[in-house]
């Protein structure tokens, strides 16, 4: 799975990236602003973006993360030191995100949520595949 950090703290970056690397997943950039995070997301089109909620220069990773959604359909694993404060405008523009995650993250946890991440692509891509009632109704000769 194709993974975008969207960090502005460069050792939490760091530690983020090489975690997903060990759980077997491609970190395809880190950005530390949401005009990184859009101009990533364009240009190497991830599957998933790690999201901090406060970002360098004032930007808001809730607002990062509705700009993924909807311009890349982009959705976020979102960490976070204030995650409490966020739940609700997060809820507003995804009622089920992927994850939501408190600083400082655990190992085991980052990887549950990109498991079930790459869970949610599979599902969501299958769906994609079969038209309609197909997958209900099997055919038969």
């Amino acid at each position: 799975m194709r993974v975008l950090i969207v960090e502005d703290e460069w050792l939490v970056a760091e530690d983020l990236e090489f975690e997903i690397q060990d759980a077997g997943h491609e970190v395809t950039g880190i950005a530390r602003t949401m005009a990184e995070a859009v101009s990533e997301a364009e240009a190497v089109r991830p599957d998933v973006a790690v999201m901090d909620i406060r970002l360098a220069g004032g930007d808001s990773g809730v607002d990062v993360a509705r700009k993924l959604k909807s311009e890349f359909d982009v959705r976020c694993i979102f960490a976070s030191g204030t995650l409490s404060d966020q739940v609700e405008a997060i809820r507003e523009f995804d009622p089920e995100p992927l994850a939501l995650l408190s600083k400082p993250v655990h190992k085991r946890d980052l990887i549950k949520a990109l498991d079930r991440a790459e869970s949610s692509l599979s599902n969501d891509n299958a769906q994609a595949v079969v038209p309609g009632n197909a997958a209900a109704k099997p055919q038969t000769d």
